[in-house]
């Protein structure tokens, strides 16, 4: 099984570092909603990590694709964790981090990448250092992203959220962005960035 798991999350970082080549069928399948969220709890719950944030929003999407996450040693079939002190090359080619980005947060994230091809989603969670550069993070993040050389199979939507000391970054077709988006709005979520992929 971690072979697999291995080869698996191979796959998905040539296929991230590839810009993602190809088209993929969007069709949903069911995810199962692990926490019910009522607008008394909305925005109370805290998360002891950037993957319980990233599963609880993964969960929120009630809509799924084929996906994986984490990095090579914490590998899984959907959210992952991601060890970025570790393995930060894979990460910034993933998420399109910059090194001043990721000097601003944690080194313990979590990512969801389609499986297939990662602009059609891709997304992680990171814990800031300080909560406070959480709307620089967003505007720094839109810009790597939108000055992005894509291949082929351009990513529609990005959006960058922020949840207590968390940021959450999406970028990919509009409408698996708009679940992702609304999901974590569902959680509580404050929207800093949504705009084009493509500036």
């Amino acid at each position: 099984m971690k072979k697999f798991i291995s080869l698996l999350l191979c796959g998905v970082l040539s296929a991230g570092i590839l810009a993602g080549c190809g088209k993929t069928d969007n069709q949903p399948t069911t995810v199962p909603t692990t926490e019910t969220v009522t607008e008394e709890t909305k925005g109370t719950a805290s998360y002891e990590s950037a993957e319980a944030l990233l599963k609880a929003v993964h969960a929120a999407m009630k809509e799924g694709f084929p996906a994986a996450g984490g990095d090579e040693a914490h590998g899984a079939e959907d959210v992952g964790s991601f060890d970025i002190s570790a393995y930060g090359d894979s990460f910034q080619a993933q998420i399109l981090v910059d090194d001043s980005l990721v000097e601003q947060v944690k080194p313990e994230a979590a990512t969801l990448l389609h499986m297939m091809n990662t602009n059609t989603f891709c997304s992680a969670v990171m814990e800031l250092k300080n909560a406070g550069e959480a709307s620089s993070f967003g505007e720094i993040y839109k810009e790597i992203v939108q000055g992005n050389h894509w291949m082929c199979g351009f990513p529609d939507t990005l959006v960058v959220l922020s949840l207590g000391n968390f940021v959450l970054t999406a970028y990919g077709a509009d409408d698996l962005i708009q679940l992702f988006k609304s999901g974590a709005q569902s959680l509580g979520a404050t929207l800093l960035v949504e705009a084009p992929a493509e500036a």
